[in-house]
């Protein structure tokens, strides 16, 4: 296996994904690779770009077993049969708003795109240069390159934004919805550690209850809602929520670490946290995991009240401690199986130390 050549390459702004473009003897590929995710050797996603050579009449196997990148067979070659070459000073990049996608670009126009659904039944991406449903890359127009065109608009809107001096607004939008829940806020953790984005804990006591609630986690989509929503626009960006009754144990210390990593955690995993998720904790006393619960799902439970962000709604998710018994049965058979021993969806939101399904 040759070593690659990337004449070009492009780090994700949000997530730990990089692009690469490879220059091989015969072909140019364009590579989304994450070191972070995939195993030992990392997830690597693939399309092909243009043949450097003439093209071959079928896939060449043996090439591949090799681990030399294969060229699109003649059929599926749209650009001139001999071959073309690409200036690499010409090459640009635009990542997608969820930082793990992206189209890639020659003297300004769009000539490859590897969205989150690639590697999706035998789909690795686009390519101007293909045509049709080529082995290696699928042609790109029509509604595909609508798809992306439209993918990398809202995407460049969104880079532009992000460097201008969003935060106080948004920190804004977050203390209103914060106090509309609770009253007057009583303290603001900052647990960006100075990094972007900004994102913060906001805390306030209302009726015997403390609550913890997160700002800047919403600021941008996480990774992969779109393969598991049909309609991801209150799925894609989340704020999480914790409360407990002042009377109990207080574990709000170690629910805003929690807080802090979990905030990081899809863009650094490629992955996303949804109503219903469990993660396993072991800070709490007779308990052993949380589980994600949108008020938006279960009827009883107080959401506060966002406006659209970007054009999408934020999903408010509070964070439920379950018991070993309950964690267990949440990891292996599901929540709606949790769900079906609760009694009494109110006070659910509400930590006092005992459990709230299996009582």
């Amino acid at each position: 296996m040759r070593e690659v050549d990337a004449i070009f390459e492009s780090e994700s702004p949000i997530t730990m994904w990089t692009a690469l473009v490879d220059r091989g003897d015969d072909t140019y590929y364009f590579y989304l690779w994450n070191s972070e995710t995939g195993g030992q050797k990392g997830d690597l996603r693939s399309c092909w770009i243009c043949n450097r050579i003439p093209a071959p009449q079928e896939v060449d196997k043996e090439r591949m077993n090799a681990g030399i990148a294969p060229m699109q067979p003649a059929e599926f070659v749209g650009h001139d049969p001999d071959g073309m070459d690409l200036d690499a000073d010409k090459l640009d990049i635009v990542w997608f708003e969820e930082g793990d996608a992206a189209a890639l670009y020659y003297d300004g126009e769009m000539i490859a795109a590897i969205p989150c659904y690639s590697r999706k039944n035998g789909f690795y991406g686009y390519s101007k240069y293909a045509v049709g449903k080529g082995p290696f890359a699928h042609e790109l127009s029509g509604e595909a390159l609508e798809d992306m065109t439209r993918r990398a608009e809202r995407a460049n809107a969104q880079w532009d934004w992000a460097e201008s001096d969003f935060w106080p607004d948004v920190q804004q939008m977050h203390i209103d919805a914060a106090q509309k829940l609770f009253g007057e806020y009583e303290k603001y953790y900052a647990i960006d550690e100075g990094e972007f984005p900004p994102r913060a804990v906001i805390e306030g006591t209302r009726d015997g209850v403390k609550y913890e609630m997160t700002a800047g986690i919403s600021t941008f989509r996480m990774p992969k809602t779109e393969l598991y929503f049909e309609d991801n626009r209150d799925r894609c960006r989340i704020e999480l929520g914790f409360a407990c009754d002042v009377n109990g144990p207080d574990i709000t210390e170690d629910i805003r670490t929690l807080m802090k990593a979990i905030s990081d955690y899809p863009w650094d995993k490629d992955t996303f946290f949804a109503h219903g998720h469990s993660n396993g904790v072991d800070f709490i006393e007779g308990f052993g995991g949380i589980m994600f619960v949108s008020p938006r799902r279960v009827e009883g439970l107080p959401m506060p009240e966002y406006p659209e962000f970007r054009g999408d709604e934020i999903e408010f998710l509070w964070l439920v401690p379950l018991t070993q018994d309950e964690y267990e049965l949440a990891r292996d058979s599901g929540s709606e199986q949790l769900f079906r021993y609760l009694e009494n969806n109110e006070g659910l939101h509400i930590f006092n130390g005992e459990p709230k399904f299996l009582t």
